[in-house]
């Protein structure tokens, strides 16, 4: 039978209390920790692009379709529905 602190193939030898610091350092940052890093960023750059995206797109939607202004404002007002609500379902 296992001991109280060990997991199948790694045993805890630390602190019963670590600091995020010295948590980091125990675990290591290696592959996986950059590619999630790389993935997150990418996740909030296109975040980002989305919003300039509509920001740069409402003045020529507006001429070229003539979209009132009521319309693009429930353009933008359901953008950020949509985010709110995917937001708050992925628990953020």
């Amino acid at each position: 039978m296992a001991e109280k602190d060990t997991v199948p193939h790694i045993t805890f030898s630390g602190p019963e209390e670590m600091t995020i610091g010295e948590t980091v350092d125990w675990i290591g940052f290696g592959r996986f920790q950059n590619y999630l890093k790389l993935l997150c960023g990418l996740i909030y750059m296109s975040d980002g692009i989305e919003l300039m995206i509509l920001g740069y797109l409402s003045a020529p939607l507006r001429c070229e379709w003539q979209v009132s202004n009521t319309r693009l404002a429930l353009l933008s007002t359901v953008v950020f529905v949509g985010q709110a609500l995917g937001a708050s379902m992925w628990g953020w």
